[in-house]
């Protein structure tokens, strides 16, 4: 009777020693496949964020394109009011000077600054 519970017993440690063994390689693969998962993860949170910079860097630039197109038209609009202006304002230039004296004489009240017309040398 003791011989065949030496033989129980010894089969009982054998299934142990195997269940142990096999505990130890399936946590072994579990860690391996959770690092796998997590370096998957955090290689697809990366291109995540990469690819949603490259989407802002996309439409920051298409928004400053925008905006200088916008600026270039308002500076071809101020120009074209410019040019439609220097006729008009060549006139009254053109008047105010054939409208001084021939000859230098006294200053009139207010042009009495050096440099300007009818005013001091």
């Amino acid at each position: 009777m003791l011989a065949l519970l030496d033989d129980t017993q010894a089969e009982c440690q054998r299934g142990i020693a195997q269940a142990e063994a096999d505990a130890v390689r399936i946590v072994t693969e579990a860690r391996a496949a959770a690092a796998a998962i997590a370096a998957d993860a955090r290689r697809r949170a990366r291109s995540a964020c990469d690819e949603a910079v490259q989407h802002a860097m996309r439409a920051a630039r298409a928004e400053a394109r925008q905006a200088a197109e916008a600026a270039a038209q308002q500076a071809a609009r101020e120009r074209r009011l410019a040019a439609e202006r220097i006729p008009a304002l060549a006139g009254k230039a053109v008047g105010l000077v054939r409208g001084l004296p021939a000859t230098p004489g006294p200053a009139p009240p207010g042009h009495d600054q050096p440099g300007l017309p009818g005013g001091q040398p």
